[in-house]
């Protein structure tokens, strides 16, 4: 569902290893139980294959989704500029996803943005922890007002 007016939400992170997969959690369930005006692709913990699927598609913009330590409690879900993200990565060994956004903002510039989750469990094998699985309906309800204009 490429097209104009349509918002793409970008899920990375990597699902074996809890709550940094809530990109990928969050996009997968996007796909699932999709909202008018929102499309959604699991780029999982490499993106730089599927990135074809974002160049000339003709979206209206894009949400980036992970998971990143903001130092604030467990599942807190902040919603950042391309420029705010790549500034919060920076000297924290987030290089693949400070790429990532850099690529995203550097296609879609000011319709590109991020929501950002802080991790509360990154066990491997463990799932989402609660306060993050929680924070899936959070990020679903600022995607919906993100696509409708309202946000």
């Amino acid at each position: 569902m490429a097209g104009k007016g349509v918002l793409l939400v970008c899920g990375a992170g990597d699902a074996l290893l809890g709550d940094l997969g809530f990109g990928s959690v969050v996009a997968r369930e996007m796909k699932a139980r999709p909202e008018p005006g929102i499309a959604a692709l699991d780029l999982g913990p490499s993106p730089r294959p599927r990135l074809e699927n974002v160049i000339d598609a003709g979206y209206s913009g894009v949400v980036l989704v992970t998971a990143l330590d903001m130092g604030k409690p467990g599942g807190t879900v902040e919603v950042v500029t391309m420029k705010a993200l790549r500034s919060m990565l920076a000297g924290s060994g987030g290089t693949r996803l400070g790429m990532l956004a850099g690529y995203l903002d550097g296609i879609y510039g000011g319709g590109a943005s991020a929501i950002a989750v802080q991790p509360a469990d990154i066990r491997p094998g463990r799932g989402l922890s609660p306060v993050c699985a929680g924070a899936v309906q959070v990020v679903r309800e600022i995607l919906r007002g993100m696509a409708s204009g309202r946000l």
